[in-house]
């Protein structure tokens, strides 16, 4: 998706934010964790 599709997306669907889901392809974190996507993003 375009980032354009996804904020579309995001405002028609706001609570999709209540459950995000980061991944880099090969590892999923679902869900906001603050521990764990600091963790995920230093990786």
């Amino acid at each position: 998706m375009s980032d354009e599709e996804v904020v579309k997306l995001i405002q028609e669907n706001p609570s999709i934010m209540v459950r995000p889901i980061l991944t880099d392809g090969h590892q999923l974190v679902v869900g906001f964790k603050e521990a764990e996507y600091q963790i995920f993003m230093n990786k």
